[in-house]
């Protein structure tokens, strides 16, 4: 008896497996089945890769050439020519000229300022440091991608430097 019953519920249970998605309801299911579909059909487009998808964005980072401490950022950029531009156009006034430094997709970056004290205190007076080094981080957040940029920063002159963040900046998500 127990051996029927499970070929019956295995059979009933393929039974319903066969039944194609968006097969009307039997009249008289009412709204339970109605309830039933609705969420049977949110499960399945939820499975389904989003149809709008949003293209890439392109950022880049550009640093001149030393002595001058001049940076160009660029995120957000539909293409990554239009990254490399927008970046290098912010940095161009440097005499050197700039190089790119870094480019990345659909992330965050933070620049850091790596400064030596040239005076008894550090003020916002640029009399009072000596900048010394740019660095920059990149990561799908604000806040690890200016760790990375600290870091990296911090690495600089042996450690001897005082870093912060001058600069942070993400493309639109």
């Amino acid at each position: 008896m127990d051996r029927l019953f499970g070929l019956l519920t295995a059979m009933l249970f393929v039974g319903l497996l066969a039944i194609p998605v968006g097969t009307r309801a039997p009249s008289g299911c009412g709204n339970a089945c109605a309830a039933g579909a609705r969420n049977l059909s949110s499960s399945i487009s939820a499975l389904e890769p989003a149809a709008a998808m949003q293209p890439p964005r392109y950022g880049a980072f550009y640093l001149a050439r030393m002595p001058s401490m001049r940076y160009g950022v660029s995120v957000g950029q539909r293409d990554p020519r239009a990254a490399q531009d927008a970046a290098e156009a912010q940095c161009r006034s440097a005499p050197r000229g700039c190089a790119p430094v870094a480019e990345f997709t659909d992330a965050c970056i933070a620049v850091a300022e790596g400064i030596k004290r040239i005076a008894l205190v550090v003020t916002s007076d640029p009399r009072t440091y000596e900048l010394r080094a740019i660095a920059h981080g990149t990561a799908s957040n604000p806040a690890d991608a200016q760790a990375a940029a600290l870091r990296e920063c911090a690495a600089r002159e042996g450690g001897r430097l005082t870093c912060r963040i001058a600069h942070q900046v993400c493309g639109p998500r």
